[in-house]
């Protein structure tokens, strides 16, 4: 597989170029990586794209409680909690947002406290090292959610100005325009990259796609941040003190992108990563789950379509894997013991 297709990204004028491939040929999921990478204004997105809006008003339901809650970015949202209750016997919702940031998790987990204080939650993290790597501490969507941005302690708002709305309205049905599809519960049926596949577009050049784009941000990350390492420890210290133990899963990279982000500084930012990690369980109760690598719990690469993000298929194994490794902290009938330190 080649990765050697030219590409250009000036961020002063928030514009790409590229030579050979274009991600306006794979459509939506070219637009959802350039809002990502910040290339594009999100608020002119597809509503599709809004997930954070879409979560608040699927939990906001009077009949969603959940218990397990999945958050992370759109390499979670994949998770099927109607899977996870068949494994646990406990309900879930997926929370995930595109493009998350770990200010989105300690938002939305917040309102899910605020909203029910004295359920007992089971978190599911899916974190991506990159969330770590230099970028603004707010995604745009979230920054137009008064609700969402209250659950945020001042520090990290300092100098943030609030954003208008957006102009969002709860769809008609869960599944788009653009052929996207979710469930009740929060997780996506259709993706992005399941449409692009069925329209024509090869896998290799999906791939070869993300490699590109993590290559660009993988050339100025060369530590964990500490703002993004503050709200990530914010975040925890809230959920222990209610009494909740996250599972923090890494999630896997095809074995096609593993190597090229090697070569580009991935093993330092995984190694400091699980060192960080380590270093808050003095501290911090939860339990980590390294599926970097597929063949840590018997995946088939090819089952993530664009190098990141899996199919049914796949995020199904990982799930009964990540439950069996869990061991007791999807089990609510055990109580909450706080950390030794």
């Amino acid at each position: 597989m080649h990765f050697g297709v030219g590409f250009r990204y000036n961020r002063t004028m928030h514009s790409y170029t590229r030579w050979g491939r274009s991600l306006v040929r794979l459509g939506s999921v070219g637009l959802g990586a350039l809002i990502c990478l910040g290339a594009l204004d999100p608020s002119t997105a597809a509503a599709s794209e809004h997930s954070r809006y879409l979560k608040r008003y699927l939990v906001a339901r009077p009949a969603a409680n959940p218990q397990i809650v999945i958050y992370g970015g759109s390499r979670s949202q994949r998770a099927e909690p109607s899977y996870l209750q068949d494994l646990t016997g406990i309900t879930g919702f997926n929370a995930g947002a595109s493009c998350s940031q770990p200010t989105d998790v300690l938002a939305f987990s917040s309102f899910l406290h605020a909203r029910n204080p004295g359920q007992r939650q089971f978190p599911l993290w899916y974190l991506s090292i990159e969330v770590f790597r230099k970028r603004d501490l707010f995604f745009y969507e979230l920054l137009t959610m008064p609700d969402m941005m209250a659950q945020i302690p001042s520090e990290f708002k300092a100098g943030i100005k609030p954003r208008p709305p957006l102009s969002w309205h709860p769809p008609s049905s869960l599944k788009y325009p653009d052929g996207t599809e979710w469930r009740p519960d929060g997780s996506l049926k259709v993706s992005h990259y399941d449409l692009a596949l069925a329209g024509g577009a090869q896998r290799d050049d999906l791939v070869a796609d993300r490699a590109q784009q993590f290559v660009t941000n993988y050339n100025d990350f060369t530590r964990l941040l500490p703002n993004e390492k503050r709200v990530f420890e914010t975040t925890l210290a809230r959920w222990n003190r209610w009494q909740w133990i996250p599972v923090i899963l890494l999630p896997p990279y095809s074995d096609e992108l593993l190597p090229v982000l090697k070569a580009h500084g991935w093993d330092a930012r995984h190694r400091e990563t699980l060192a960080y990690l380590a270093d808050l369980h003095e501290t911090y109760r939860f339990v980590v789950i390294d599926f970097s690598n597929v063949d840590a719990f018997g995946g088939n690469s090819d089952d993530l379509l664009d190098g990141i993000h899996c199919n049914t298929r796949l995020s199904r194994l990982m799930l009964k894997k990540v439950v069996e490794k869990a061991g007791a902290a999807f089990d609510p009938s055990v109580p909450y013991e706080r950390p030794h330190r």
